[in-house]
Protein backbone atom coordinates (compact mmCIF):
# COMPACT_ATOMS: atom_id res chain seq x y z
CA UNK A 1 0.00 0.00 0.00
CA UNK A 2 1.62 3.09 -0.65
CA UNK A 3 2.65 5.51 1.98
CA UNK A 4 0.25 8.16 3.49
CA UNK A 5 0.08 11.73 3.21
CA UNK A 6 -1.16 14.91 4.68
CA UNK A 7 -4.03 14.65 2.67
CA UNK A 8 -5.10 10.99 3.64
CA UNK A 9 -7.44 10.16 6.16
CA UNK A 10 -7.78 7.44 8.73
CA UNK A 11 -10.79 5.59 9.23
CA UNK A 12 -11.87 5.06 12.67
CA UNK A 13 -14.89 4.86 14.83
CA UNK A 14 -15.35 5.26 18.84
CA UNK A 15 -18.41 5.55 20.88
CA UNK A 16 -19.26 6.07 24.64
CA UNK A 17 -20.55 3.84 27.28
CA UNK A 18 -22.35 6.07 29.65
CA UNK A 19 -23.17 4.81 33.44
CA UNK A 20 -26.44 6.83 33.75
CA UNK A 21 -27.44 7.67 37.35
CA UNK A 22 -24.27 6.77 38.44
CA UNK A 23 -22.94 8.38 41.60
CA UNK A 24 -21.07 11.31 41.55
CA UNK A 25 -18.20 10.10 44.39
CA UNK A 26 -17.21 7.38 42.17
CA UNK A 27 -13.30 6.67 43.54
CA UNK A 28 -11.15 5.24 40.61
CA UNK A 29 -8.50 3.29 41.58
CA UNK A 30 -5.77 2.02 39.72
CA UNK A 31 -3.76 -1.51 40.27
CA UNK A 32 -1.04 -3.54 38.63
CA UNK A 33 0.79 -0.95 38.55
CA UNK A 34 3.30 -1.30 34.95
CA UNK A 35 6.84 -0.58 34.68
CA UNK A 36 6.73 1.94 31.86
CA UNK A 37 4.78 5.39 31.88
CA UNK A 38 3.30 7.41 28.70
CA UNK A 39 3.57 11.09 27.57
CA UNK A 40 0.35 13.23 25.89
CA UNK A 41 1.70 15.36 23.94
CA UNK A 42 -1.94 16.04 21.84
CA UNK A 43 -2.40 20.06 21.59
CA UNK A 44 -0.09 22.82 21.44
CA UNK A 45 -1.45 24.27 24.60
CA UNK A 46 0.93 22.99 27.26
CA UNK A 47 -1.56 22.82 30.31
CA UNK A 48 -2.98 20.27 27.89
CA UNK A 49 0.42 18.14 28.20
CA UNK A 50 0.72 15.14 30.89
CA UNK A 51 4.10 13.65 31.53
CA UNK A 52 4.99 10.23 33.14
CA UNK A 53 1.34 9.06 33.41
CA UNK A 54 1.31 5.81 35.08
CA UNK A 55 -0.06 2.74 33.64
CA UNK A 56 -2.09 -0.06 35.34
CA UNK A 57 -3.51 -3.62 34.21
CA UNK A 58 -6.56 -2.92 36.16
CA UNK A 59 -9.13 0.23 36.96
CA UNK A 60 -11.60 -0.30 39.71
CA UNK A 61 -14.42 2.16 39.94
CA UNK A 62 -15.32 1.62 43.48
CA UNK A 63 -18.90 2.73 44.50
CA UNK A 64 -20.75 3.26 40.76
CA UNK A 65 -23.38 2.36 42.04
CA UNK A 66 -25.01 1.68 45.62
CA UNK A 67 -22.74 -1.17 46.44
CA UNK A 68 -21.73 -2.23 43.06
CA UNK A 69 -18.10 -1.77 41.76
CA UNK A 70 -17.39 -1.38 37.51
CA UNK A 71 -13.75 -3.38 37.39
CA UNK A 72 -12.24 -2.56 33.76
CA UNK A 73 -9.27 -5.00 33.00
CA UNK A 74 -7.45 -7.44 30.28
CA UNK A 75 -7.76 -10.93 29.84
CA UNK A 76 -6.52 -13.22 27.01
CA UNK A 77 -6.34 -10.57 24.63
CA UNK A 78 -9.68 -8.99 25.39
CA UNK A 79 -10.67 -5.93 27.12
CA UNK A 80 -13.00 -6.97 30.14
CA UNK A 81 -15.30 -5.49 32.30
CA UNK A 82 -17.15 -6.47 35.73
CA UNK A 83 -19.76 -5.67 37.84
CA UNK A 84 -19.00 -6.47 41.57
CA UNK A 85 -22.44 -5.98 43.21
CA UNK A 86 -22.65 -6.09 47.03
CA UNK A 87 -25.17 -8.26 48.67
CA UNK A 88 -28.26 -6.31 48.70
CA UNK A 89 -26.77 -4.07 45.94
CA UNK A 90 -29.70 -3.77 42.95
CA UNK A 91 -28.25 -4.81 39.50
CA UNK A 92 -31.43 -2.68 38.38
CA UNK A 93 -29.67 0.04 39.10
CA UNK A 94 -27.19 -0.11 36.08
CA UNK A 95 -28.15 1.57 32.72
CA UNK A 96 -25.04 1.79 30.50
CA UNK A 97 -26.24 4.34 27.64
CA UNK A 98 -24.59 3.16 24.47
CA UNK A 99 -23.68 7.01 22.47
CA UNK A 100 -21.89 7.66 18.95
CA UNK A 101 -23.30 3.95 17.32
CA UNK A 102 -24.93 3.12 14.33
CA UNK A 103 -27.01 0.53 16.48
CA UNK A 104 -27.59 -1.71 19.05
CA UNK A 105 -29.22 -5.17 18.67
CA UNK A 106 -29.22 -8.28 21.03
CA UNK A 107 -28.66 -12.03 18.70
CA UNK A 108 -27.94 -14.89 20.57
CA UNK A 109 -27.97 -12.79 24.08
CA UNK A 110 -25.08 -11.19 22.74
CA UNK A 111 -24.70 -7.47 22.35
CA UNK A 112 -24.31 -6.15 18.71
CA UNK A 113 -22.62 -2.54 18.90
CA UNK A 114 -22.59 -1.76 15.19
CA UNK A 115 -20.49 1.67 13.70
CA UNK A 116 -19.36 2.84 10.81
CA UNK A 117 -16.61 0.92 9.98
CA UNK A 118 -17.65 -2.34 11.49
CA UNK A 119 -18.85 -3.91 14.80
CA UNK A 120 -17.83 -5.50 18.26
CA UNK A 121 -20.05 -8.13 20.14
CA UNK A 122 -20.07 -8.16 23.63
CA UNK A 123 -20.58 -11.98 24.79
CA UNK A 124 -23.96 -12.46 26.65
CA UNK A 125 -23.08 -11.91 30.59
CA UNK A 126 -21.71 -14.75 32.92
CA UNK A 127 -23.19 -14.16 36.21
CA UNK A 128 -22.36 -16.17 38.79
CA UNK A 129 -22.26 -16.15 42.85
CA UNK A 130 -19.74 -18.21 45.36
CA UNK A 131 -20.74 -20.82 47.26
CA UNK A 132 -19.92 -21.75 50.60
CA UNK A 133 -17.80 -24.50 49.41
CA UNK A 134 -15.86 -21.65 47.07
CA UNK A 135 -17.51 -22.61 43.99
CA UNK A 136 -18.91 -20.72 41.50
CA UNK A 137 -22.90 -21.03 41.07
CA UNK A 138 -23.86 -19.72 37.72
CA UNK A 139 -26.85 -17.16 38.51
CA UNK A 140 -29.12 -16.77 34.62
CA UNK A 141 -28.90 -13.38 33.45
CA UNK A 142 -29.32 -11.41 30.16
CA UNK A 143 -29.27 -8.16 28.44
CA UNK A 144 -31.94 -5.92 28.24
CA UNK A 145 -31.74 -3.03 25.39
CA UNK A 146 -34.58 -0.08 25.44
CA UNK A 147 -33.49 1.94 22.76
CA UNK A 148 -29.68 2.55 22.94
CA UNK A 149 -29.54 1.70 26.92
CA UNK A 150 -28.48 -1.66 27.98
CA UNK A 151 -28.88 -3.49 31.27
CA UNK A 152 -29.38 -6.82 32.82
CA UNK A 153 -32.14 -8.81 33.61
CA UNK A 154 -31.11 -11.74 36.49
CA UNK A 155 -33.15 -15.01 37.32
CA UNK A 156 -33.41 -16.07 41.00
CA UNK A 157 -30.09 -15.63 43.21
CA UNK A 158 -29.33 -15.17 46.85
CA UNK A 159 -29.06 -11.08 47.20
CA UNK A 160 -27.61 -12.13 50.59
CA UNK A 161 -24.26 -12.62 49.07
CA UNK A 162 -22.17 -10.88 46.69
CA UNK A 163 -22.77 -10.64 43.01
CA UNK A 164 -20.95 -11.06 39.48
CA UNK A 165 -21.75 -10.00 36.26
CA UNK A 166 -19.14 -10.57 33.42
CA UNK A 167 -19.86 -9.18 30.02
CA UNK A 168 -16.71 -9.73 27.36
CA UNK A 169 -15.86 -7.78 24.45
CA UNK A 170 -15.14 -9.21 21.23
CA UNK A 171 -13.45 -7.12 18.13
CA UNK A 172 -13.09 -8.29 14.73
CA UNK A 173 -9.32 -9.18 14.63
CA UNK A 174 -6.81 -10.95 17.26
CA UNK A 175 -3.24 -10.08 17.57
CA UNK A 176 -0.42 -11.07 19.88
CA UNK A 177 0.22 -15.23 20.57
CA UNK A 178 -0.51 -17.37 23.08
CA UNK A 179 3.06 -16.69 25.48
CA UNK A 180 3.87 -13.33 26.95
CA UNK A 181 3.78 -10.98 24.31
CA UNK A 182 3.00 -7.30 24.59
CA UNK A 183 1.50 -4.80 21.92
CA UNK A 184 3.48 -1.08 21.88
CA UNK A 185 2.13 0.81 19.01
CA UNK A 186 -0.96 0.47 16.57
CA UNK A 187 -2.54 2.52 14.02
CA UNK A 188 -4.66 2.12 10.31
CA UNK A 189 -3.92 3.40 6.78
CA UNK A 190 -6.73 4.54 4.75
CA UNK A 191 -7.57 0.92 2.86
CA UNK A 192 -8.73 -0.36 6.40
CA UNK A 193 -5.56 -2.50 7.35
CA UNK A 194 -4.20 -2.57 10.92
CA UNK A 195 -0.05 -1.73 11.81
CA UNK A 196 0.57 -3.57 15.03
CA UNK A 197 4.51 -3.64 16.89
CA UNK A 198 5.10 -5.27 19.65
CA UNK A 199 7.19 -8.39 21.46
CA UNK A 200 6.30 -11.78 21.62
CA UNK A 201 8.32 -14.43 23.25
CA UNK A 202 6.83 -17.30 21.12
CA UNK A 203 4.39 -18.17 18.63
Amino acid sequence: NPALTANDHITAAAYQMIFRECQSNTEIIGSKRQQYHHNYFLDHQKDKWASQVPLYQELSYLQLYDGINLILYQHEQQLKYEFHLSAGANPKDIQIEYAGVNSLSISNGNLIVKTDIGQTVELAPYTYQIDAQGKEQKIDCQFVLRKNTISFQLGEYDQSKDLVIDPQLIFSSYSGSAADNWGFTATYDKHGNLYGGGIAFGI
